[in-house]
């Protein structure tokens, strides 16, 4: 006597998932294990195109929790992943590719000096049209790529009490490509304390051109500052910021 359909596509399926968490044991590929993070900081299992949230130790559900019964063990944050109940929906592999994208967004932003508009970019060119689309907006991508480096840096609240007690962290005294940003400091013990910021590259660029333009503003100065004094040239007509001054008045003499 023949079993029923749903009896076979059941036998079939289970072999497949064997295969796959077989698989997983002796590669740990892209295709059997995916992990990624979360905005919360938790973590999420991309494995035969569907997504798991971890909400215990060893033990994970589908993203969709709340209307699929799909469950899995899984050995921490570690393959491989065994299924102990089956999804109730179809995998959705543009889910599946847009986790993938935003881990691969953290790991460029953790392990790249680039600026966001750049990783965004080089992901962007290696996608389809489908998963561009429903991504998140840039703006949402730029602050993913932000928060992962603050996170990274483990820069700290803000602290100082006065001008003297300000410190520039290491990691914010480069820009991309390792280029030094922080250039010049008259010191914590000048009352009138005055830190520069700009690069070598701009300082060439500066001396390149007879006409430079300054300009100053107040209102996105830094706490302990009264503006922010920049000075630009104007190539292919385009203003380009090459200086940049933290005062702390807003006189015009110190």
């Amino acid at each position: 006597m023949k079993q029923s359909t749903s009896s076979n596509f059941k036998d079939e399926f289970d072999l497949i998932l064997e295969e796959i968490n077989l698989q997983t044991k002796t590669q740990n590929d892209s295709f059997t294990w995916t992990l990624t993070e979360t905005q919360k900081g938790s973590h999420k299992i991309v494995l035969c195109s569907y997504a798991y949230t971890i909400n215990k130790q060893t033990k994970a559900q589908c993203e969709l929790h709340k209307n699929c019964t799909g469950r899995a063990v899984s050995d921490g944050l570690h393959p491989p992943l065994t299924h102990s109940q089956k999804h109730n929906h179809q995998t959705d592999i543009e889910r599946m590719q847009i986790l993938k994208c935003k881990e691969e967004v953290r790991q460029q932003a953790i392990n790249t000096n680039d600026q966001p508009r750049t990783i965004m970019v080089n992901i962007l060119k290696a996608i389809s049209i489908t998963t561009v689309s429903a991504l998140s907006k840039h703006d949402a991508m730029r602050q993913l790529i932000n928060r992962t480096r603050i996170k990274k840096f483990s820069i700290k609240k803000f602290t100082a009490s006065s001008i003297a007690e300000i410190e520039i962290p290491n990691e914010l005294r480069f820009i991309y490509r390792d280029d030094e940003f922080y250039w010049d400091d008259s010191g914590k013990d000048d009352k009138n304390r005055v830190i520069l910021f700009t690069t070598k590259d701009n300082l060439s660029f500066l001396n390149d051109h007879q006409d430079w333009y300054a300009d100053r503003t107040f209102d996105i100065s830094p706490t302990f500052f009264k503006q922010i004094y920049i000075v630009h040239v104007i190539k292919n007509g385009s203003l380009n910021p090459c200086v940049y001054a933290t005062l702390p008045t807003k006189t015009k003499h110190l």
